[in-house]
């Protein structure tokens, strides 16, 4: 079995969906002659819809050196840009038991004897976040001052916020 490492994978503990983007699967050699077929479509929060190409079971190993953990994932595979090369759901946060600290840009999950950390790079996840708005061609609102700014309270009130 040959093996690849795959780096720039998005973990969102708010997808539903693990994603492996097309590029990536052709970078590891193989093809959409490999791919289950699919019928299902991704749904994204602007409630765009992306058909998948179909999906695959890969092996998938997160650590290093000797801590490490192995276990078979079911990929989508969706065919649009991206920054990333895959983002990991809610699905491969459950099959590794891992626990994500998006502050800390850390992976917490239990291997066999200990529970170890894989630490991201948040210098290059910003470029990355940064690409991906660059490459869908977004513009981001400023909407500083434009709200007014609440007025203080005194300890004892109580605040409800409504939509």
């Amino acid at each position: 079995m040959k093996k690849f490492k795959v780096t720039r994978a998005l973990v969102d503990n708010g997808s539903l969906a693990d994603i492996l983007f097309y590029s990536t699967l052709r970078n590891m050699k193989k093809s959409v002659q490999d791919l289950k077929p699919s019928a299902t479509s991704l749904v994204g929060f602007s409630w765009s819809k992306l058909r998948v190409l179909g999906s695959i079971t890969l092996q998938v190993t997160i650590g290093e050196a000797e801590v490490t953990k192995t276990c078979l994932m079911d990929f989508h595979v969706a065919e649009c840009p991206s920054a990333y090369n895959a983002i990991l759901g809610r699905g491969f946060l459950s099959t590794f038991s891992a626990v994500p600290s998006t502050c800390h840009q850390l992976l917490k999950f239990p291997t066999g004897r200990k529970i170890i950390g894989v630490c991201g790079n948040t210098k290059q996840a910003k470029e990355w976040y940064q690409a991906t708005i660059k490459s869908l061609e977004v513009d981001v609102l400023d909407t500083r001052g434009s709200h007014p700014r609440p007025e203080a309270v005194d300890e004892d009130t109580t605040v409800v916020v409504r939509p």
